[in-house]
């Protein structure tokens, strides 16, 4: 169990060790239910880039993110010079 502070503008940070427990991250979202003397907060799961992998099919294999980045670099280039 951990201790927060309510801020002012009704804000809470949740301790990092929970954080890490639990696997949240910047952006990640919780729904907030009072009980009788509290609350309940419970994360809203959201799908990662990379449980999202493969679920679209192409004709062309994934070849990594190196391998995107540089492609994205090349085209950037391509479009630069033809101005």
């Amino acid at each position: 169990m951990a201790r927060t502070t309510l801020t002012s503008k009704g804000q809470i940070t949740i301790p990092q060790t929970v954080r890490a427990a639990l696997g949240l991250e910047q952006g990640d979202q919780l729904l907030i239910e009072a009980t009788g003397d509290g609350f309940h907060a419970t994360l809203v799961r959201r799908p990662r880039a990379a449980a999202l992998q493969g679920i679209l099919r192409s004709s062309v294999p994934y070849q990594g993110e190196e391998a995107e980045k540089v492609a994205v670099a090349e085209e950037l280039a391509r479009k630069h010079r033809s101005r």
